[in-house]
């Protein structure tokens, strides 16, 4: 079929209607909600629809390391399933220096990658990476080098996500 291409559709009211929903269920406790803007470009539209049913505030995380904290390795209370619905598996290790960086599952293929210096890959979802940074000090702001096998470059490189900086 010519011209034929994969394509998504975007029901606009159905974004404002879920966010009316949560606004009213979280308000009613006095949180309010932000929207978050990373997964779809910052699309205005999407943005806009968020706004119209009751957000406030939209963010879109793009940092290098935004949290360096010392913390469990294993998580209290209940663990239940991530976006992806799989139950995530903690091995206790005690307490450690955590390290999240702005780098997820929908960025990259997590599985492929190495990071270069002494840290290690403890878990990831759509848009963090939890890094043990026990034996590296790695503070807030610094970025952090991986390299990559041919399915995590391949992602990264169609990742509207990744910046790709070029270098003669």
């Amino acid at each position: 079929m010519p011209g034929f291409m994969p394509r998504i559709e975007i029901t606009l009211s159905q974004i404002q209607y879920n966010a009316r929903m949560l606004c009213e269920l979280y308000g009613e406790q006095g949180i309010s909600l932000m929207g978050v803007s990373k997964a779809v470009l910052g699309e205005p539209l999407i943005a806009e629809a968020m706004i119209r049913g009751g957000v406030k505030f939209i963010a879109d995380s793009r940092l290098e390391n935004i949290q360096s904290k010392v913390k469990p390795s294993v998580p209290f209370g209940e663990i239940g399933r991530d976006a992806f619905g799989n139950i995530p598996v903690f091995k206790n290790c005690g307490t450690h220096q955590r390290a999240i960086i702005a780098l997820g599952k929908q960025d990259t293929l997590i599985s492929g990658l190495s990071p270069d210096r002494d840290l290690e890959i403890l878990g990831s979802s759509s848009d963090h990476l939890v890094l043990d940074s026990q034996k590296s000090d790695l503070k807030v702001g610094v970025g952090v080098n991986f390299n990559l096998d041919y399915g995590s470059l391949l992602s990264a490189m169609t990742s509207p996500f990744i910046k790709k900086q070029f270098i003669n």
